[in-house]
């Protein structure tokens, strides 16, 4: 299962319905290399990135590679097309979630359900 960048956030802020699903998943979690990228962009203060580069230490990625890059280059041209574009962002989430053959855990599963063929569980 991958984390998006929603749940790791709610996680981290000790959200109980994050905190109780990560206790129930934990063994099988992975998330993105653009999932990190947006947590760290967001820290706010040095207790914030000690306690976020805690939780990175630990969790496999997923790097945004060339199978993913297709995919989500792909997606975002239908979804804008079709009028429900949304961010490049969770695009390249889901394409790597999708490339992997993996389920993406998320907050904002109205977005990503958009997405043909991922599969997504939210909270």
């Amino acid at each position: 299962m991958i984390l998006d960048t929603s749940f790791i956030i709610d996680f981290l802020h000790g959200k109980t319905e994050a905190v109780t699903l990560y206790q129930r998943i934990e063994e099988t979690t992975a998330t993105t290399s653009i999932s990190v990228f947006e947590i760290f962009k967001g820290i706010k203060n040095s207790k914030e990135l000690e306690q976020v580069a805690d939780f990175m230490e630990d969790i496999m990625v997923h790097d945004f590679n060339k199978k993913a890059a297709e995919i989500a280059g792909l997606a975002w041209k239908t979804l804008r097309e079709s009028g429900q574009e949304i961010e490049p962002e969770d695009c390249m989430i889901a394409a790597i979630a999708l490339a992997a053959n993996e389920v993406l855990v998320t907050r904002n599963a109205d977005h990503f359900r958009r997405i043909i063929g991922l599969k997504v569980v939210t909270y």
